[in-house]
């Protein structure tokens, strides 16, 4: 058994107890509040960067499973012990976005604000991978020829994964991969996450999102939703699938409702290990999906508060983004280019490297250079106008440089 693994005593629950006991216990010894952790450290989660990257490595690593031996290969992993840990991985992501984007919410207190951060946040990046799969990845390595490639219906309607509307195909890409012709299967997320600012937006506007008993009424509402749906069978996870959209709406939620009531959600390990079991057992038998969002986001703040050493230069931005979306396309192309050796262990030994090199790019490159316009003088100024104000000026700005460019005639 690794070291990351071991039993009590072991050198991973040592590491793990040094980075929990100073930030969970006050000088009384009693337990602290979520809160209490959040005050501390002006607001931001000591272990928040720390708990995004090893949920994107666990995706990476859940998808060199179906990446490297096939569809029926995930099937029965989803069908062993391992089951409830890769099922628990989007639950935790989701409650994690809800729990940082409530936060969000409290500090911009502006729907507009933050739509466009969310937008900013979002779009680049998700822009750049598709353009790079469909314009670079799609023409080296399809199976058809250019012409071919660049006239089919498939390459243009890749491009629609931009706003959601996701195409997991381009043409003659990956046809003999143990998982044939799939290019990015972690974009179906992507819908998801809008529905779930969508949701969010709703909220807002309806004045929940910031009122603690509302949202925790939305929270009970949502899960009894989903367990009356699982009753009758409409929401009935299917072992095929990861979790259901609902689920992870719920998780979402939760994050939020946790976010508000941070000072009463105490850091336990009983509680912890409640969590964990309650949601194992949803996910490793027939019990219903509808208690895990609760557990995944009582989960996902406990790790968020707590100490972990920083990782030099993984710590100087955010990679997780960027590990999520170009993980499944090196591990396929990584599949592509080296037919004989399809397994789990060289799949996922070479795509952490290279994912982490294509992620660190992004981020500097791309997602970061974005997230700096969210403190643009002109775009702050922009923002500040209402609607019909903003529109009106950028109509005048379009006229003064057509003004201009055709020598103010």
């Amino acid at each position: 058994m690794s070291s990351a693994v071991q039993l009590p005593g072991g050198r991973g629950l040592r590491a793990f107890a040094r980075a929990t006991l100073p930030a969970w216990r006050g000088p009384d010894g009693r337990p602290k509040s979520a809160g209490d952790v959040l005050a501390a450290h002006r607001g931001r989660g000591p272990g928040f960067d720390m708990a995004r990257l090893v949920l994107s490595l666990a995706v990476l690593a859940f998808h060199a499973i179906i990446t490297a031996h096939g569809q029926e290969a995930q099937d029965a992993v989803l069908s062993g012990p391992f089951k409830p840990a890769f099922l628990a991985i989007l639950p935790m992501f989701f409650a994690l976005s809800g729990f940082l984007i409530a936060g969000s919410l409290e500090r911009t207190k502006s729907l507009k604000i933050f739509i466009m951060h969310r937008v900013l946040r979002i779009v680049p990046a998700l822009s750049c991978e598709v353009f790079l799969s469909a314009l670079l990845l799609g023409p080296i390595v399809t199976a058809y020829t250019l012409h071919a490639y660049f006239t089919d219906p498939q390459f243009f309607s890749y491009f629609f994964n931009v706003v959601g509307k996701i195409r997991y195909y381009l043409p003659g890409v990956f046809l003999d991969n143990p998982l044939p012709g799939v290019v990015n299967f972690s974009l179906w997320t992507v819908p998801i996450e809008i529905q779930c600012y969508v949701g969010i937006s709703i909220l807002i506007l309806l004045g929940l999102a910031s009122n603690k008993k509302a949202m925790l009424a939305v929270f009970a509402v949502a899960m009894a939703g989903q367990l009356a749906g699982e009753i009758h069978g409409v929401l009935a996870p299917n072992p095929k699938d990861i979790v259901t959209h609902y689920t992870l709406f719920s998780c979402f939620i939760g994050g939020v409702a946790f976010y508000l009531w941070r000072d009463r959600v105490k850091l336990t390990y009983l509680g912890m290990a409640a969590a964990v079991a309650v949601m194992a057992a949803s996910f490793s038998t027939s019990a219903y999906y509808a208690f895990a969002p609760a557990c995944a986001a009582y989960l996902i703040v406990c790790f968020g508060m707590a100490a972990f050493p920083r990782i030099p230069l993984l710590s100087d931005g955010d990679y997780s983004y960027g590990i999520y979306l170009y993980g499944f396309p090196v591990q396929q192309t990584l599949m592509h280019y080296f037919p004989g050796r399809q397994n789990w262990a060289f799949n996922l030994g070479l795509a952490i490297p290279l994912t982490v090199v294509v992620a660190y790019l992004s981020w500097n490159l791309v997602e970061k250079r974005a997230l700096y316009l969210k403190d643009h003088p002109r775009l702050r100024r922009f923002m500040a106008y209402p609607v019909r104000q903003r529109s009106r000026a950028a109509f005048a700005a379009w006229r003064g440089r057509v003004s201009v460019a055709s020598g103010g005639r």
